[in-house]
């Protein structure tokens, strides 16, 4: 971290100190403690990220939905979004260049769209690519829970939801009710052990972090600011490329996050702001190795706020405005220009929307939302601009050429609503989306639940379509390329067996009709974006969740198969129809943890891969891709924490993650020149804070 950021740090944390001084803190007695809840309870819990607007339980939510709690998210030891994400069967992990790693769903790569991650409403997606980083970035100790769609969220969200929504929620005012500060240092071994490196620059990741927040007298004004600062390491084996070149990844693969957020809520106003600067250094290259690394940084600055007239009677109007400031995958070193493929680049983007929409709680039994959506983005790239066949020159500049387009405009508009109708027998639930776009045309999308919880049991019939639209670069790499549509059918049944055990498995089938792949041609230099013929996966997940007071597990596995469906050669696994590039078909998830005495915890999380995984690891002497088959990988956790240590509110942490030092890796889910990216290796950490009681 250079001393500008270190400074920007400092006077932000500052300014959280200040602001918890200046308001009033509300009692910590109206907090809910998730530890002391019952299982009935926590299934009971109300969420809103299938419909968005009006709050169900997780188990008549019209959607497939997981939601962890802060509580299990902090007992597992997880250290950032990537490893709550693990916890949840479904989700696998992929890399695509530059050492950036994004998730896959039920066996389809996330990327480019598919996979909407938000933070307090803050899309955590590059808006050039549409693709949300995952490594050191998002602080586990802002969070309170973190839901998840597991299928499709165009309806609500639009066409960056194809596939699953990742809605993380931070602590709000009350809950946080004055400050918590947190120290984070992990080491990781096998660098040291077996390469040579220094402990220095084999640290897996090192932070701080700030949330303070309160809520003023009367309950009308409240506030909660946000600071995270830190370095970290993707791993610290060895990465080599399809050529044979290696190098250790010890500080040639950082992931350094320097991220604060602001939230302000008065009566009926709620304003947002996040600012951030995730800077990573690569030396991954377009399949052949840099000579030294290179440093690469993501920067966002993102204001939203919402209004919400409650004129009574049920009715409820919330117009939003928020705008985006984004200058994502920026390479300025100017020793970038060494090299033939294009790795210098500082493009811009801005994003403004626009937004209205109205929800009607019409009788107790019939909730109807409608709403509408407007979307501007402005794109600049002065480097490489946005017409590929008139302009793109890599390694130099555009010069002066007038037929060259380097700003690139996006017009979106969207309407959507939905209804909900509850019954002794059935909720059902419908709603439809359509978009206008003013470079690929338009969308529409539906989507149909029926669910109901009776007593222990549950059960949701789903029924739904979404679209991914073609992201900034696509739309303007490739102006032929249209939106993917998918078509999601799924079936959930769930009881509660005891007081403190329950079981939920469920069943999908997804096709994707015309994919936006990624395509390139050697031969012709040709590359771009095009819709190919059809992909997509069928499958079941299933759950066994037991929680008795502090005591709890939560035990997952998930399977998927492409069924058939799947003509993406690029993605596909030559003589093995039932699996696709990268991940594989079966995934075991354990988190759970013990009270050993009052304060003091136990806690074990484990993330098995299992089955088949392929990926292509080097090029041969007929310039041919070869393809390796992966063992399986297991990734065990293990921590003790304890609270209240000397004084109330202090905890401290311990632990190591990857006990048995086993193989973790990252493959390129298509067959694009990159050689799969190594995960840490066994990992010791120690991890100490205060919050407030």
């Amino acid at each position: 971290m250079s001393r500008r950021d270190r400074s920007a740090a400092l006077l932000l944390a500052g300014a959280a100190l200040a602001a918890s001084s200046a308001l009033a803190q509300e009692s910590a007695g109206e907090a809910t403690d998730i530890a002391d809840m019952s299982l009935e309870s926590l299934l009971d819990m109300e969420t809103s990220v299938a419909t968005r607007t009006k709050g169900t339980t997780v188990r008549e939510a019209p959607g497939i939905v997981t939601v962890l709690t802060r509580e299990e998210i902090l007992r597992s030891g997880a250290r950032d979004l990537l490893d709550v994400l693990r916890l949840v069967p479904s989700l696998q992990f992929g890399v695509d260049v530059y050492n950036v790693i994004y998730a896959a769903i039920r066996g389809q790569w996330g990327a480019n769209g598919k996979i909407l991650v938000l933070l307090d409403g803050h899309a955590m997606s590059d808006l050039l690519y549409f693709g949300a980083p995952l490594a050191n970035r998002i602080p586990v100790d802002w969070i309170e829970r973190v839901e998840i769609i597991r299928g499709p969220g165009s309806v609500m969200y639009g066409g960056s939801a194809e596939l699953a929504v990742i809605n993380v929620v931070t602590r709000s005012a009350a809950e946080i009710h004055g400050v918590g500060v947190t120290g984070h240092y992990s080491q990781m071994l096998d660098g040291v052990a077996n390469h040579g490196q220094s402990l220095g620059d084999t640290y897996g990741m090192r932070y701080l972090s700030l949330s303070t927040g309160g809520v003023a007298p009367g309950g009308e004004l409240s506030a909660v600011v946000n600071v995270f600062a830190g370095e970290g390491n993707v791993s610290d084996r060895d990465y080599t490329d399809i050529y044979g070149s290696t190098y250790n990844m010890a500080g040639n693969g950082a992931a350094d996050p320097l991220t604060a957020s602001l939230r302000l809520g008065y009566k009926g106003l709620d304003l947002g702001v996040l600012l951030e600067r995730y800077s990573t250094t690569m030396r991954d290259g377009y399949g052949e190795n840099l000579k030294a690394p290179l440093r690469d940084n993501f920067y966002t600055s993102s204001v939203s706020a919402a209004y919400t007239f409650d004129p009574g009677k049920g009715f409820k109007l919330t117009p939003r405005v928020g705008w985006t400031y984004q200058r994502p995958w920026v390479i300025t070193d100017p020793s970038a220009l060494q090299y033939p493929d294009p790795y210098y680049w500082d493009p811009s983007i801005h994003r403004v929307t626009a937004g209205l929409e109205a929800t009607w709680d019409a009788t107790s039994w019939l909730n109807l939302t409608i709403g509408g959506e407007y979307t501007y983005d402005h794109a600049e790239d002065d480097f490489f601009g946005f017409e590929p066949d008139l302009c793109f020159n890599p390694g130099e500049r555009l010069g002066t050429d007038p037929s060259c387009k380097t700003v690139f405009d996006l017009h979106n508009g969207a309407v959507y609503g939905q209804g909900l109708v509850v019954t002794d027998f059935v909720d059902i639930s419908a709603g439809a989306r359509f978009e206008d776009n003013s470079r690929f045309g338009t969308s529409f999308v539906p989507r149909g639940a029926l669910t109901k919880a009776f007593g222990p049991f549950h059960y949701k019939a789903l029924a739904a379509q979404a679209f991914m639209a073609p992201s900034t670069l696509t739309a303007g790499y490739s102006p032929d390329v249209k939106p993917e549509k998918t078509t999601i059918f799924e079936l959930e049944l769930g009881y509660r067996l005891t007081d403190f055990l329950f079981v939920v498995a469920n069943g999908f089938y997804s096709m994707i009709d015309g994919p936006i792949v990624y395509f390139y041609d050697s031969t012709t230099n040709d590359e771009g974006y095009k819709n190919y013929s059809k992909t997509g996966t069928a499958g079941m997940e299933a759950e066994l969740r037991f929680k008795l007071g502090a005591h709890f597990a939560n035990l997952g596995y998930a399977y998927y198969n492409p069924a058939g469906q799947n003509k993406i050669e690029t993605w596909a696994v030559p003589g093995h129809d039932n699996v696709l590039l990268g991940f594989a078909q079966h995934k075991v998830a354990l988190n759970g943890g013990v009270q050993i005495v009052d304060n003091l915890t136990f806690n074990v999380s484990t993330s098995l891969l299992l089955g088949d995984r392929y990926g292509y690891t080097r090029i041969d002497e007929n310039d041919e891709m070869v393809l390796k088959k992966f063992d399986p990988e297991v990734t065990v956790n293990a921590n003790f924490m304890y609270r209240n240590l000397f004084a109330d509110g202090v905890f401290v942490q311990v632990g190591a993650r990857n006990l048995t030092n086993g193989e973790i890796w990252y493959i390129q889910p298509y067959n694009n020149g990159h050689a799969p990216i190594p995960g840490p290796s066994a990992e010791v950490f120690l991890k100490a804070g205060y919050e407030t009681p």
